[in-house]
C-alpha cells in the first residue's frame, strides 16, 4: 500500500513540476527521502509503474522523467556513496551540466515538433501577455538563441534547491572548485577578445556566469547566517540580492570560491 501511495505521489509531483517548473526540486527530494529505505527491487518496481503511468499521459514525457529526475536522484546518491571526495557545490554543477546536456539532446530530437507548434505557442503567448507579433517573435528568438543557458538555469535551480533541502546542515561549508570559472572565461574571451559571438559562445558565457551567481548566493548566506539568527531569513536575503544584483552576486561568488581554494592551498603548504 505504501509503495502504491509513493508511486501516486511521484506522478503527481512530476505533473506539478510540469505545471510549475520552479517546484521541480520537490520530486527528487520526495524520492530520496521516502524511498531511502526501499530495497532495490521496490525502487525498480516503483519507477517502472511511474514510467508506465507517465507514458499513458504522454510517451514523450518519459525521456524527461528519466533524463532529468532519475539522473538527478541517481547522481545525488552516487556522490553520497563517494563521501567527501567531490566538493558539495561541484556536485551541484556536475549534476546540472549532465541534465542540461541530456535535456538539450532531447529538445534536439523534438526540434521538428517544436517548430511545427511554434505558431500556436506564439499565439497563446501574444494573447496571454497582450503583446504584438513582432514582440512575440523577438522573445521566442531570444529563448531560441539562449536555449541551453535557460535549460541550465532550470537544472541548477532544481538541483541547488534540492541540496539545500536535503543538506542544509552544512550549507555554509559548501565549497566549489575554482576551475569552473574557466567556463565563463572561455565564453568571455571568445566573444570580447576573438569576436566569436554565436549561439555556443553566448550559452557557454551564460552558464559560466550562472554557476558563480548561485555560489554567490551561497557565499552571501554564509555571511548573513553569522549575523542573522533565523537561517531562513538569511537565505531569503541572499536569494533576493542574487535576483536584484546578478553580476554583483557573480563577483562575490568568484571571490568566495577563490578565497576557499586559497585557504585550502595554504593549509596544504
Amino acid at each position: 500500500m505504501f509503495l502504491l501511495s509513493s508511486v501516486l505521489s511521484i506522478v503527481l509531483l512530476f505533473l506539478l513540476s510540469l505545471l510549475m517548473p520552479v517546484m521541480s526540486f520537490a520530486l527528487p527530494i520526495y524520492k530520496i527521502k521516502k524511498m531511502k529505505n526501499f530495497t532495490f527491487r521496490e525502487k525498480l518496481i516503483a519507477n517502472i509503474i511511474v514510467i508506465i503511468l507517465i507514458g499513458l499521459i504522454n510517451p514523450w514525457l518519459i525521456p524527461f522523467y528519466l533524463g532529468f529526475f532519475i539522473v538527478i536522484e541517481s547522481l545525488y546518491n552516487y556522490f553520497i556513496s563517494k563521501g567527501d571526495k567531490v566538493k558539495k557545490f561541484d556536485r551541484i554543477v556536475i549534476i546540472s551540466l549532465v541534465t542540461t546536456a541530456l535535456m538539450t539532446g532531447l529538445l534536439f530530437l523534438l526540434k521538428d515538433d517544436i517548430n511545427n507548434n511554434m505558431g500556436l505557442l506564439m499565439e497563446v503567448y501574444e494573447k496571454n501577455f497582450q503583446i504584438s507579433k513582432a514582440e512575440s517573435l523577438e522573445v521566442f528568438e531570444m529563448i531560441k538563441n539562449s536555449a541551453v543557458y535557460y535549460i541550465f538555469i532550470y537544472a541548477i535551480l532544481s538541483v541547488f534547491a534540492m541540496y539545500i533541502s536535503l543538506d542544509i546542515k552544512d550549507y555554509s561549508q559548501w565549497e566549489i572548485s575554482f576551475e569552473w570559472l574557466l567556463i565563463y572565461l572561455l565564453g568571455y574571451f571568445a566573444i570580447h577578445l576573438f569576436k566569436i559571438d554565436n549561439f555556443y559562445t553566448n550559452n557557454i558565457l551564460g552558464i559560466g556566469e550562472c554557476i558563480f551567481i548561485f555560489f554567490g548566493v551561497k557565499t552571501l548566506y554564509s555571511v548573513f547566517s553569522k549575523k542573522i539568527k533565523y537561517k531562513g531569513i538569511a537565505n531569503m536575503i541572499a536569494v533576493m540580492l542574487g535576483l536584484l544584483f546578478p553580476f554583483g552576486t557573480f563577483v562575490i561568488g568568484v571571490f568566495g570560491g577563490f578565497k576557499i581554494d586559497k585557504i585550502k592551498i595554504n593549509e596544504k603548504k
